[in-house]
């Protein structure tokens, strides 16, 4: 079983997918392997975002997937290998590699074309993301949460978007906690207070986005019948927050500097600075899916661009690492077997995510096609997080191989499984998002998913399914 386990092991470090053993390839060839492994503006200043946008416009079509591989891959990536330490220490991305993603349109991939972006297609941009991760766990993090900022620019009115997206140098941070309190008045909204944590890129952010309760005459507004209040975004400059320096101290993902922040007291915000997700202005595929999707598969995505750090990083330790009495690490049957398994498992995670992306977008080009249903968004999401899961505990069974290499702070393979776990404690992706996605949505919605497996789940081949599935006795219409 040893030998097996060995062998296994061996081919898995041949066949190692990671972004750097491809580095020599073509640029086909990389791009299709390495990602495996506050007031109103002035007239003028209005003028100059529109012109600005227009000039992006005009360069739109040379911004390809491959164009920003290769910025990341021969400008970002190596800049921050070499402040990586320096960054974790500092608790933010080192201004140079911030310039190199921002000057190279790494954070314009999911801005609309007409506001001067990408608007790259789902897959190829969790593509763009996982080689971040790749490349460090901080960098992958900051670009895919920077890049999604771009998003707004459909949901904010076009002349709130083009203040927002028309300058070249755009970055969003902010928070979905509905964490103020806006106050409707003429013209738009007063922001009384509030306070938001976890703003990353705060220290270069251009504009800043927050959740609040809406209120008049100090009472939160009601939404509906249920009683919930109403919520409603607003954007703000820079000059409008205090971001709080020192309060983003973590293990993972350090230097993301994902600081806390709080909104400078009675900040009017025009109205055209404002906008709910329910609010879409740009007619684009990628806008038609739900935002949760387009939260959840971006993690997971940064996320297996980590792990596969951690395998390849893993197995240069077995190369070079020695125990006290033994052969070097990679000649333990353990560790081989170990490997293989991690291996494995990253592998078929990976895939997973591939698939629920090309789900998702299939169902966002799909003319006359209703959006993505309760079910479809549901499986997307479980999908994603049991994915996170693998991927997790795919690197977890390195960790006590890796001995003093994995709790070592500036060692390559200590700091992605650092960063993985701070992935996976994101909201959007951690287990309990499991719990939240019922099983009549997950296996029964229009899936295919045969009845003779149902009844292998639930106790045997000849058991029904449970009353009121698809398939079960009697059962209604799937749910949407």
């Amino acid at each position: 079983m040893a030998a097996a386990a060995a062998a296994a092991a061996a081919a898995a470090a041949e066949s190692d997918p990671s972004p750097t053993a491809k580095r020599a390839r073509s640029a086909p060839e990389a791009e299709a392997e390495a990602t495996s492994s506050s007031a109103s503006a002035s007239a003028s200043s209005s003028a100059s975002a529109s012109a600005s946008a227009s000039a992006s416009r005009e360069t739109h079509e040379t911004r390809t997937l491959d164009d920003l591989l290769r910025t990341l891959r021969t400008r970002v990536a190596p800049l921050c290998a070499a402040s990586a330490s320096a960054a974790e220490r500092a608790a933010r991305l080192d201004d140079a590699v911030v310039r190199a993603a921002v000057d190279g349109g790494l954070m314009r991939g999911w801005v609309p074309r007409s506001m001067g972006g990408w608007e790259l297609p789902l897959p190829e941009q969790l593509r763009l993301y996982k080689e971040a991760g790749w490349a460090d766990g901080s960098l992958g993090f900051s670009v895919m949460l920077g890049a999604g900022g771009g998003l707004f620019g459909a949901n904010l009115c076009p002349a709130g978007a083009r203040r927002v997206f028309g300058r070249a140098d755009a970055v969003v941070a902010g928070s979905g906690a509905p964490n103020g309190r806006a106050e409707r008045v003429a013209g738009g909204y007063r922001v009384t207070s509030g306070r938001w944590s976890y703003a990353t890129g705060a220290a270069y952010a251009t504009t800043f986005t927050m959740n609040c309760v809406v209120t008049e005459r100090g009472e939160p507004v009601v939404a509906g019948a249920d009683g919930e209040p109403e919520i409603r975004a607003v954007a703000v400059p820079p000059d409008r927050v205090r971001v709080i320096p020192g309060s983003w101290s973590v293990v993972g993902m350090r230097a993301t500097g994902s600081e806390e922040f709080e909104i400078v007291p009675d900040t009017f915000v025009p109205s055209e600075m404002t906008f709910t997700l329910a609010e879409v202005h740009e007619p684009g595929p990628l806008y038609r899916l739900p935002f949760k999707a387009l939260t959840v598969l971006p993690v997971a995505a940064v996320a297996a661009g980590v792990a596969w750090r951690a395998v390849r990083e893993f197995k240069e330790l077995c190369r070079s690492k020695r125990g006290r009495f033994g052969p070097v690490l990679g000649q333990d049957p353990l560790a081989r077997a170990a490997f293989a398994r991690s291996w494995a498992a990253v592998k078929f995670a990976d895939a997973g995510l591939r698939e629920l992306a090309d789900e998702a977008w299939a169902v966002a080009v799909a003319e006359g096609r209703p959006r993505m249903t309760d079910a479809e968004l549901a499986r997307c999401t479980a999908g994603a997080a049991a994915c996170v899961e693998q991927l997790c505990g795919a690197v977890r069974e390195l960790v006590p191989l890796a001995g003093m290499s994995g709790v070592q702070e500036e060692h390559a393979f200590a700091r992605a499984w650092r960063d993985l776990q701070a992935a996976a404690a994101h909201a959007s992706v951690c287990p309990r998002v499991l719990s939240h996605a019922p099983p009549h949505d997950v296996m029964w919605a229009d899936d295919g998913f045969p009845v003779s497996a149902a009844g292998a789940a639930f106790g045997g081949a000849d058991a029904e399914p449970p009353k009121g599935t698809r398939d079960g006795a009697g059962a209604p219409e799937p749910c949407a």
